[in-house]
């Protein structure tokens, strides 16, 4: 449900829920250190965006996302 790979100064992460879910969506360096905490938070159903790109320089990072204790995690590249 992450939609991006190579990403920009305006770059968005967008996902679907189709129940509450408890949501968690860090930003990792390619060290594992955490980079930014975009959600921590229950969600309710729905579409959501989250614009990640102005919160980081440049470089390569981890997204990894946690719902409901289940994670996901993509690669990805800031180029502003």
């Amino acid at each position: 449900w992450i939609y991006s790979n190579s990403l920009n100064n305006e770059s968005v992460i967008k996902f679907n829920l189709d129940e509450s879910s408890s949501v968690k969506l860090d930003v990792l360096d390619l060290q594992g250190k955490n980079a930014s905490t975009f959600i921590d938070k229950s969600l309710k159903p729905g579409d959501y965006s989250i614009k990640i790109g102005s919160r980081l320089a440049n470089g390569i990072y981890l997204i990894k996302a946690s719902i409901n204790g289940s994670i996901i995690t993509k690669k990805v590249s800031i180029h502003k």
